[in-house]
């Protein structure tokens, strides 16, 4: 068991629950054996109040300990059959409704489309048919269509309807060509969202059921809004008793609030239930209420990829027996059973783990708060037994536990002329010698012991070793002027793009170094984080949220430090030989196209950490094989001489114009670099950081 990762204890078996507990006493046995208590608690104690207390410890936990783990594996397992049980009732009552609705809009469309008038096209008498429908069924919409894509006749129409429109939907094109169909589209006729159930229709022959040729003549449909669907199909009256079934049946577990709300993923709302009805071809309508509505205009590709994405895939696997099984998506544990309805949809009931066992915890904790109160009154009862005997020695042992912990002027007040006034006497003269002999001895080491760890904290935040592939070739120097410093560079390589960070903070010191431990972090998780979403979001908007994340959050959480920091991110895109990149109020970098022609990219935005939500442009830029990119940070054109002459911008650009890049690799421009600006500095005093990053394309 990883033992870094939460534990759930409703969900774990016997072995796992044991282990868990032996788990954490060795963790406590540790902490304890380091504060130095190991011999009071896990030995006899030598004070009658310490032994009376370990014992009464012992005496109740090897009580309570088992009685825990009974309880938590009966428990969950109690649970875990309540939940499946209420799963299945659920979705037998959904599954039930969801059929007679499916068989009965079906037939009633088939039914329609063999009435006379409806065969043979007539406007007047279809009309009349359909206003007597709308009096049965007023949440839907009826429609006749010719097979060419003209509206004959058709009920609350908010919408155009254009021929090229309704030729190109899928279910129109089927029923044309004489097969049922069905669809969900975000713009129909009724003005909103809707699910729309086709059949194709047939001129009329010599008899009553024969046809006059073999192609449909049209199209007859039924669109129903998707916040209609519950109320059509009577479902929000099977959602009532399902809900009274669980209150009734499951009172016990289920009448946690949870457990009466509605599942919705994608608005972070991860507990409650809901139902959902899938096609065989990913289609997804949420059949019981409406707050899901917008993810069934999504397409199966964009569901799949979603939050919904494994349920959609259990429920497209069902059988027409049923099944219950467990799910995981984006970190969290659901139940579900799921059913195959008929040929092309199937249903599934899904419920959250964290709703399933609250009942669990719940108990769980209240037997835990009853047994630690048990165990303190206990504690409490010993403790004021023992007081008055221990008093002297516990007034002893503080004073020096104080006084061990470094506060030398820990006294003890007494009068007593006995044995025990000598000895507290004698702890007090050692206070004060204490402090005599150790005020010297700590004026200067805590701070040179601070320095020294942030020195080996700062240097475990730059990188060691660069990445190496072959299409570029990378060098970096990092020289602060002080012990710490605040500068970094970073640079990380994928399959297709290499990613290179140079960035420098505002102001020295420790402060400085811990944001600069900060913004590094943020910037590379962030950078890897978007990394994963570059097919769906491509490279400039990657780079765009990556810069403005750690922005906001900087801005936002550390902005009353006033601390914030200059960057320039770029990535190489191999492939297209184009490096994009942000230059956040950083030096803007010099791409070395041949030996004399220099190129300065562009500030695309402010520092970071400075103003919330503040924008950041990308700019890409062409880097061709055998050219150089050169990033550095202030420290390197503020370089002054002993005559405080600054080395300036003209200074790096006349060791840039005079670099060959075919000839010259990364290192050695960044050795001629330094070599030059250490000539131009001599002996004078380095005052700010000075950092360099080199790339060239090979």
């Amino acid at each position: 068991m990883n033992s870094e990762e939460p534990v759930n204890r409703a969900e774990l078996t016997g072995k796992e629950i044991w282990d868990y507990f032996i788990h954490k006493t060795k963790k406590v046995s540790e902490k304890i054996e380091i504060c130095g208590y190991n011999k009071w608690l896990f030995r006899r104690p030598k004070s009658l109040r310490g032994q009376l207390v370990v014992s009464v410890w012992i005496g109740l936990a090897a009580v309570f300990i088992p009685i825990n783990i009974v309880n938590g594996i009966r428990d969950a397992e109690t649970q875990t059959r309540a939940i499946q049980t209420v799963l299945i009732q659920q979705n037998t009552l959904a599954y039930n409704g969801i059929s007679n609705w499916r068989r009965s809009t079906r037939n009633l469309l088939q039914l329609l489309a063999f009435v006379p008038q409806i065969r043979r096209l007539e406007q007047e008498e279809t009309e009349e048919i359909f206003d007597r429908l709308s009096l049965l069924y007023p949440y839907r919409s009826w429609r006749l269509w010719t097979r060419d894509g003209d509206l004959l006749v058709g009920t609350n129409v908010f919408e155009p309807a254009h021929r090229s429109r309704i030729l190109s939907r899928p279910y129109f094109q089927k029923s044309r060509d004489g097969i049922p169909s069905n669809g969900i589209y975000a713009n129909c006729l009724i003005g909103r969202p809707c699910f729309v159930e086709s059949v194709p229709v047939y001129g009329p022959g010599i008899s009553s059921v024969s046809t006059s040729s073999s192609k449909p003549v049209g199209v007859l449909t039924i669109a129903i809004g998707l916040d209609d669907l519950p109320k059509d199909s009577n479902l929000t009256i099977i959602e009532k008793q399902i809900g009274t079934m669980m209150y009734n049946k499951k009172k016990s577990i289920m009448n946690s609030s949870p457990w009466k709300t509605t599942l919705s993923l994608q608005n972070k709302d991860f507990t409650g239930m809901e139902v959902l009805m899938v096609s065989k071809d990913g289609d997804v309508i949420f059949p019981m209420t409406t707050i899901n509505d917008a993810i069934s205009l999504q397409k199966p590709e964009e569901i799949m990829a979603g939050p919904w994405g494994p349920m959609v895939k259990i429920a497209m696997k069902a059988n027409s027996n049923g099944k219950f099984e467990e799910i995981t998506t984006g970190g969290r544990g659901y139940h579900s059973f799921s059913r195959k309805i008929d040929n092309e949809w199937s249903i599934v009931a899904v419920s959250d783990n964290e709703s399933s066992y609250a009942s669990v915890r719940s108990k769980f904790e209240e037997a835990l708060i009853i047994q630690l109160v048990t165990l303190l009154s206990a504690t409490i009862v010993v403790a004021l037994v023992c007081r008055k005997s221990a008093e002297p020695i516990r007034l002893a042992a503080t004073t020096i536990k104080a006084i061990s912990l470094g506060d030398f002027e820990a006294k003890i007040q007494t009068n007593r002329k006995d044995e025990i006034g000598e000895l507290f006497n004698d702890i007090n003269q050692t206070g004060v010698n204490l402090r005599k002999l150790l005020t010297s001895q700590l004026e200067h080491a805590a701070t040179d012991q601070q320095i020294n760890t942030a020195t080996k904290i700062q240097q475990s935040f730059v990188i060691q070793e660069l990445p190496k592939n072959e299409y570029v070739d990378l060098a970096a120097d990092f020289d602060p002027a002080y012990e710490i410093g605040a500068d970094w560079y970073d640079a990380i390589s994928t399959d297709a793009i290499t990613y290179v960070v140079i960035a420098d903070v505002c102001d020295k010191g420790i402060a400085s170094a811990l944001f600069m431990s900060v913004f590094r972090s943020l910037i590379r998780y962030s950078l890897l984080d978007e990394d994963n979403e570059l097919e769906v979001q491509g490279l400039e908007t990657s780079l765009e949220d990556s810069v403005t994340q750690v922005n906001d959050y900087m801005a936002s959480n550390h902005g009353e430090s006033s601390m914030f920091a200059t960057l320039f991110l770029g990535a190489y895109v191999k492939e297209e030989n184009k490096l994009s990149y942000i230059c956040a109020g950083h030096e803007t970098p010099i791409i070395i196209r041949k030996k004399g022609m220099l190129e300065s990219l562009e500030t695309t935005g402010p520092a970071i950490g400075i103003f919330a939500e503040a924008k950041y442009s990308v700019k890409t830029v062409k880097l061709e094989p055998g050219q150089i990119l050169f990033t550095y940070t202030d420290g390197l054109v503020d370089s002054r001489s002993p005559s405080n002459i600054s080395w300036g911008l003209e200074g790096v650009k006349g060791v840039l114009s005079n670099t060959d890049p075919t000839e010259n690799s990364a290192k050695s421009l960044l050795d001629e670099m330094s070599l030059k600006v250490n000539q131009h500095r001599g002996d004078a005093e380095q005052f700010d950081d000075l950092t360099m990053l080199v790339m060239k394309v090979k």
